[in-house]
């Protein structure tokens, strides 16, 4: 039952992968991004996972494969419905004459801060040396050190946005900011292994070169780079406790098929426990998980009190639920998954959220791509990252990045000139 469920997930995967690639541009659209996170991440993990442990957890193997793949086609099917209904702007920014000054100023404060955030939190690990050496695994992941990880994803968020301005204006004080902030999560991806940072900033790069440069990468070439990108989701956990590629090999005994498919299915075996766990208990937040993410990452403990933000926090209660049927405790540091969190917040609801979200960003995609909207570019290349977040990880933690990015990209064009935008021909 376990490995009929995967092998459909992956066939239904495919299917979709097919369908989008057939697409002049569908490999710069937002579903490509979806199912190749979805395959990389869940795929890989719910083959270990069936082979592994099928017989003791096949239905909740089988439910989570099955639910994974309505996310996919309701993302798939918003996108295309909004990328069909996009709305016309009557005004846009003249890209000519942009007011950079301000703009400028904005994303230096936002990089220095990002800067200083990153020297206080390798402070707390006894120096930026002992935490690029242990990765933080001193560091208790509450309080300061998580407000000093919120403000060090600005550089994640400055480094296109200035990119793209640089090229629509010309100007180089853009080019240098944005480089510069390359630096820290350079060091996070190659130091920290921390491959969702790598992600990251190769498909926002990716883009950048696209809308930019029409810079068009071959499809084949995607299909070659597949493999290879399914061995950084494998080897690039295991180097944070290894010095080389050579000696993670070597500690893991990975050989072969494993190099690409790897050995770890902790994520999907969360997720896949907390998603039936959910569901038998009928146990939903109906949304409050959004709005105490905003009370996490945005209001500060030393203005309401560290017992007030416990408070209002409250406990964690589907991993509570978890352990309540499986006698499991799922380890603090270990995520469940995007698609269970969604499912834990508004049931079969989140089907309808995932909907939304692929909506938004075909809106988003015809606009930037159809008309050329040097806004809506940064946007969509900004937002990629955190759609693929809200997936993968958590779509309540995606939603406070949404809110910086949307924050941020509007204030950068706030003091823009604005003139009447002529109906594009056709």
């Amino acid at each position: 039952m376990a490995i009929v469920a995967v092998f459909l997930f992956l066939l239904g995967s495919a299917f979709q992968m097919v369908v989008i690639l057939r697409r002049t541009d569908g490999h710069y659209e937002f579903p490509f991004f979806a199912v190749a996170t979805s395959t990389l991440y869940f795929g890989i993990q719910l083959v270990l996972f069936a082979f592994d442990q099928g017989q003791t957890f096949a239905p909740e193997i089988a439910f989570f494969a099955f639910f994974a793949t309505l996310v996919n086609i309701a993302l798939h099917a918003g996108f295309r419905r909004g990328a069909k209904n996009s709305l016309k702007r009557r005004l846009t920014f003249h890209q000519t004459k942009f007011r950079w000054l301000f703009p400028f100023l904005l994303h230096l404060v936002l990089v220095l801060l990002g800067l200083q955030a990153f020297l206080l939190l390798s402070s707390m690990s006894g120096g930026v040396s002992t935490f690029l050496n242990t990765a933080g695994a001193n560091i208790v992941w509450e309080g300061r050190a998580v407000q000093y990880t919120f403000a060090i994803q600005n550089f994640y968020f400055v480094y296109p946005i200035c990119l793209f301005i640089w090229r629509g204006t010309g100007n180089r004080a853009f080019l240098a900011l944005g480089v510069f902030s390359l630096i820290i999560p350079v060091i996070y991806a190659v130091m920290l292994n921390r491959r969702f940072v790598l992600f990251l900033l190769l498909s926002t790069f990716y883009l950048f070169l696209f809308f930019q440069y029409r810079l068009v990468m071959r499809k084949a070439l995607i299909v070659i780079l597949a493999p290879l990108a399914m061995v950084v989701v494998t080897i690039f956990p295991l180097l944070r406790s290894a010095m080389s590629i050579q000696e993670a090999i070597a500690a893991r005994k990975l050989t072969g098929i494993e190099l690409i498919i790897g050995q770890n299915f902790n994520e999907v075996h969360n997720g896949a426990l907390s998603l039936m766990a959910s569901f038998l208990n009928s146990e939903h937040e109906y949304g409050l998980g959004f709005i105490k993410q905003v009370i996490k990452d945005f209001i500060p403990s030393s203005v309401i009190g560290r017992e007030m933000k416990s408070q209002l926090l409250g406990p964690d209660g589907l991993r509570e639920i978890v352990y309540g049927i499986y006698r499991f405790d799922i380890p603090e540091h270990e995520f469940l998954t995007g698609v269970t969190i969604g499912f834990f917040q508004l049931g079969f609801l989140s089907l309808v959220l995932w909907y939304i979200v692929g909506f938004y960003f075909g809106n988003l995609w015809t606009r930037a791509r159809k008309y050329g909207e040097l806004k809506d570019q940064i946007m969509y290349t900004s937002m990629i990252p955190v759609g693929m977040m809200a997936l993968y990880f958590s779509p309540t933690a995606a939603f406070s990045q949404a809110i910086k990015v949307w924050v941020i990209v509007n204030i950068t064009f706030l003091f823009a000139r604005l003139v009447i935008m002529k109906k594009p021909a056709g």
